[in-house]
């Protein structure tokens, strides 16, 4: 997990201005860029019903996130898209390099 100063807020996510959104086959990727660094990860029931799937999901993403954006100035939200609640932390961060470079 980011710390939290480096994590998007509820506030956050309803102020973003619109940005690049790069779709993949396992979730899909907004980059905005701003002066620092702001990472948002998006994990809906329709992945899984179950809250404790759901959060190791984000916990996963996040850690690949926090490993490719290092040293960056961008803000990153993931939208998981439905029934990816078993996704690898291999794959998911070979997905985020695709979209994110």
């Amino acid at each position: 997990m980011p710390p939290k100063r480096e994590r998007l807020t509820v506030k956050d996510f309803k102020n973003l201005p619109k940005g690049t959104i790069k779709r993949g086959p396992y979730f899909d990727v907004r980059e905005i860029e701003s002066s620092t660094l702001k990472l948002g990860v998006v994990v809906p029931n329709s992945v899984s019903k179950r809250r404790v799937d759901r959060n190791t999901t984000r916990r996963r993403v996040y850690h690949g996130l926090l490993e490719i954006t290092k040293g960056r100035k961008t803000t990153v939200i993931v939208f998981l898209k439905k029934g990816n609640s078993s996704l690898t932390k291999k794959v998911i961060q070979e997905e985020l390099k695709k979209l994110l470079h």
